[in-house]
């Protein structure tokens, strides 16, 4: 997985889990409405369709009390609390009635289909074995004709759960694929410059940003043509992965102008890191690059890229082939040239 694709898929994840929990609330609430409109049709007494309607619409609050929950700070797993709640309200219904719950024990369906939308196929297949004893009570409990049902309904469900695995795994494959092919640089193979605010976003005090521009770039351009300055860009855009560790984040800012966000380190860390980019990228068909360094300090991440961006300047101004370090003084900014 890119470094890009890292970056977006905390956020992916949260939206995931409001979105199941919506989709619980809407599968539990049709369901509570479904029994309090139909309860009056089936054969049963009046005192056993009140313990249905009372159940129903305690089941009906609750999901939609369960709907304001913070579910965005949660793990995936506790929207299996919208299930749970309908097999125990069905289960309680089998419990304290005679004749009603076998009429619903189809939401034992809609229950595993919720599962397979938000859980992953080992938790389904447990879920499977869980709900089936519930199931079972639904039914009035065993007989010839449930003993008969069951395995037919355990493998409608198994395939329920395996088809819509199936599914997600291929539309997350696809997600992945997309989110790569926008959020990453075809000829680099770096991060794109689409994603510089996400970046810049996530920079923490402490972390060091580096603008890196390769000299006399133009002059390959216009001399070898754009198919090597292509060939030079990939080149680059090789070495920088290879040298980067996995916690960095590498972005073609512009044309042959790159920018680093490297966490848990300082500028001599982001120092050492050109040492080794440039052991890895000097060549005589190459050209050297230049650098601007700046640690960011808290304040706003743009400030620290504008910084890093003065930096690269002065390092051009100075002969090229070099970097130049952005320091904060008490006072004043320092410039140190570093060769």
């Amino acid at each position: 997985m890119s470094k890009a694709m890292r970056m977006g898929t905390p956020q992916r994840g949260l939206d995931e889990r409001r979105r199941g929990a919506y989709l619980g609330t809407a599968i539990s609430a049709a369901c509570s409405v479904l029994v309090l409109g139909t309860v009056w049709f089936l054969p049963a007494t009046g005192r056993d369709q009140w313990v249905a309607v009372g159940v129903a619409s305690l089941a009906l609050v609750a999901s939609l009390v369960m709907n304001q929950l913070p579910w965005q700070r949660w793990p995936a797993g506790a929207l299996l609390a919208y299930p749970v709640l309908g097999a125990v309200a069905i289960t309680s219904v089998a419990l304290l009635t005679t004749g009603i719950s076998p009429a619903y024990a189809g939401f034992f369906t809609v229950g595993i289909y919720f599962i397979a939308l938000t859980q992953s196929r080992r938790v389904m297949l447990a879920s499977i074995a869980l709900a089936l004893p519930c199931w079972m009570v639904s039914q009035g409990g065993f007989s010839a004709t449930v003993g008969v049902k069951m395995p037919i309904t355990v493998g409608i469900w198994v395939l329920i759960s395996l088809t819509l695995a199936e599914r997600r795994a291929s539309n997350a494959a696809r997600i992945r694929g997309l989110v790569e092919a926008a959020s990453t640089d075809a000829l680099t193979g770096l991060t794109s410059r689409s994603e510089l605010a996400r970046a810049l976003d996530r920079a923490s005090e402490g972390d060091v940003l580096v603008i890196v521009d390769l000299d006399s770039f133009k002059a390959i351009n216009d001399q070898r043509g754009h198919q090597a300055g292509d060939t030079i860009l990939a080149d680059f855009g090789a070495a920088v992965r290879e040298v980067l560790r996995a916690t960095d984040v590498a972005l073609r800012y512009g044309g042959d102008e790159f920018l680093f966000v490297l966490g848990h380190t300082d500028a001599a860390g982001a120092e050492s890191i050109l040492d080794r980019l440039r052991a890895r990228w000097e060549r005589p068909d190459r050209p050297r690059f230049s650098a601007g360094i700046a640690v960011h300090t808290g304040a706003k991440a743009s400030d620290t890229l504008r910084s890093a961006d003065e930096a690269l300047y002065l390092a051009k101004a100075e002969g090229k082939d070099g970097w130049r370090t952005h320091r904060a003084g008490p006072r004043d900014e320092d410039l140190r040239r570093a060769v």
